[in-house]
């Protein structure tokens, strides 16, 4: 059993990305001993897939219950295009996760992920004594975009559910149900710069 016990994941997509998702879930299933993975379905041909498809460790759950736990998150997505609005959730679906389902963790991820053979003991060692995790883009010098849109990527984005990590994951949440969007404005771009200044704060 795994020094976090299960590994819960969190993830969002549309039919768009279904098959990218279902790619998603098959690779943790590959590597990872024990997880469940929450979906949020940003349509209802996804929910009806999964919900059909009844994987095991997969609990998918509609966007309209997401929206309907935050009336915020409608004002926003009004006023915001559909990349942008998916950007806007990231942060309230990783803090409902953990706040609805009492996790001790949840773990983020981008749905066009794909694990490869992951050192499973390395990871947990890295997540073991940390309240907030991120990664970095990693840019190649010639294409370094950090200065635009940030040093590290909502690509895996570990929470503990502790002080220190919840504050930091509610911050962000705020951050971007106030302004996400996809350009550049006051040091912000999307939901990703606000990382920026994350371990700065404690």
């Amino acid at each position: 059993m795994s020094s976090l016990g299960t590994f819960e994941f969190c993830t969002l997509f549309d039919q768009g990305f279904l098959s990218r998702g279902l790619a998603l879930i098959e690779s943790i299933e590959e590597n990872f001993p024990a997880f469940r993975i929450h979906v949020l379905c940003l349509d209802d041909l996804t929910h009806a897939t999964l919900e059909r498809l009844a994987r095991p460790n997969v609990v998918p759950i509609r966007l309209s219950t997401l929206e309907d736990s935050r009336p915020a998150l409608l004002q926003a997505k009004r006023a915001r295009t559909r990349q942008e609005y998916c950007w806007t959730l990231t942060a309230p679906w990783l803090e409902y996760c953990i706040r609805s389902h009492g996790l001790s963790h949840c773990i983020y991820l981008d749905a066009d992920i794909w694990f490869i053979s992951p050192d499973v003991p390395r990871i947990e060692a890295e997540l073991k004594s940390c309240s907030v995790y991120i990664t970095p883009h990693h840019y190649a010098p010639k294409y370094d975009q950090s200065r635009q849109s940030g040093i590290f990527c909502v690509q895996f984005v570990f929470i503990r559910n502790d002080q220190e990590g919840m504050k930091i994951l509610s911050r962000w949440a705020e951050q971007c149900l106030e302004w996400c969007f996809a350009r550049q404005e006051e040091g912000r771009f999307g939901d990703q710069k606000y990382l920026d200044a994350w371990p700065s704060l404690s």
